[in-house]
């Protein structure tokens, strides 16, 4: 049987596309590469983050990756301690991922990273692997930076656990002023010390973001300590009562929205205002 080649006036758009989508991918393992992460690790993490906890069929299908390719990868995060895979709450057959603060922590010290490497491949100056060692504690950086970080006042609402207490340590390290805020004092003060061991000038201030006078006064006692506001995270959130729609109420329902909601309206109206006008 004698068989002749077909004759196309163009390539095939299939595999053209599927050699850019590597290629690009390709680009973001090499820029990651520092952090000991790849791409799609990291995106399972920023799922994490913005998510919260996810069953892990359910992250699969939210990273467009089938089940035993998202096991493959949670595998090398679960053993960094980045994630942390727990038997369900309803069904004990579900694994549910969860991110930790060391992977909250990681997907701020990468995004940095990352942006720095843009930055001076812009500026012209050396990009190198080298400047951005994995651990991102001793990193090799431009003056300007460290100086423009040592005069930034930081507010993080929600600061003592998961992504707001690793912000809170990561801004410190790199020596910005912060201020964590939060409803346990107790955890607050610890916080605040281990903050201060990285030579931060940092405080913690006991807030309800839910009552718009605890907001107020967070806000103006920030700027009234430091004298500015640079930088607002405001993080502050909560899953409310976790359950079947069945078992829901009203009231757990008006806690969720009031702090997952309201609350960031609040803290952002009152920071908006001082970065602005300056107090008021």
């Amino acid at each position: 049987m004698k068989f002749e080649a077909l004759q196309f006036e163009a390539p095939c758009a299939c595999i053209t596309l599927r050699r850019a989508a590597r290629a690009v991918t390709a680009v973001y393992d090499a820029s990651l590469a520092p952090s000991g992460l790849r791409i799609t690790q990291f995106s399972i993490l920023r799922k994490l983050a913005r998510f919260g906890p996810l069953p892990v069929t359910r992250l699969a299908a939210e990273a467009a990756l089938d089940r035993s390719t998202m096991g493959r990868n949670l595998n090398p995060l679960e053993r960094r301690g980045l994630v942390r895979i727990e038997v369900g709450n309803v069904d004990q057959r579900e694994r549910v991922a969860y991110l930790t603060a060391a992977g909250a922590a990681a997907i701020i010290g990468t995004s940095s990273r990352t942006r720095r490497r843009e930055s001076l491949r812009r500026a012209g100056g050396p990009c190198s692997g080298t400047n951005f060692p994995p651990d991102g504690t001793k990193a090799i950086t431009s003056p300007t930076k460290d100086r423009g970080m040592g005069t930034q006042v930081v507010l993080i609402t929600g600061g003592l656990t998961g992504i707001g207490r690793a912000a809170a340590i990561a801004f410190a390290k790199k020596g910005a002023k912060v201020v964590v805020a939060g409803r346990r004092d107790e955890a607050g003060k610890a916080l605040v010390k281990e903050l201060r061991s990285f030579g931060s000038e940092a405080e913690f201030i006991n807030t309800d973001v839910r009552k718009e006078d605890d907001v107020r006064a967070l806000v103006d006692k920030t700027v009234a300590r430091f004298g500015r506001l640079d930088v607002a995270v405001n993080n502050a959130g909560t899953e409310g009562q976790v359950g079947p729609i069945a078992d829901q109420t009203a009231e757990s329902y008006a806690a969720t929205f009031d702090t997952n909601v309201l609350g960031v309206i609040l803290s952002e109206a009152r920071s908006a205002r001082h970065a602005r006008t300056g107090p008021r």
